[in-house]
């Protein structure tokens, strides 16, 4: 699964350098620890529970799928060919 939280976080507003919201903003609106927000937003951890994404996605307004999309398998392209 991949993801796009850092992006849409530096554009949603908050109280970080240049008004920006903050790792820590987001990760207390989504009940997740600044490091496990910083995970994901590296990609190291890309399994986050349904509640985590559905409050990330609502924290930055916009739909959950804009935030996150799961990787095709190689199975579902070909199917889809």
């Amino acid at each position: 699964m991949h993801n796009h939280i850092r992006e849409l976080r530096r554009r949603a507003s908050g109280s970080g350098p240049g008004g920006r919201m903050t790792q820590q903003e987001l990760g207390d609106a989504a009940g997740l620890t600044r490091q496990t927000l910083n995970r994901l937003e590296q990609g190291i951890y890309d399994n986050p529970s349904a509640e985590a994404a559905l409050k990330i996605a609502r924290h930055l307004g916009v739909p959950m799928e804009e935030v996150f999309h799961l990787d095709e398998c190689p199975a579902e392209v070909a199917a889809d060919a």
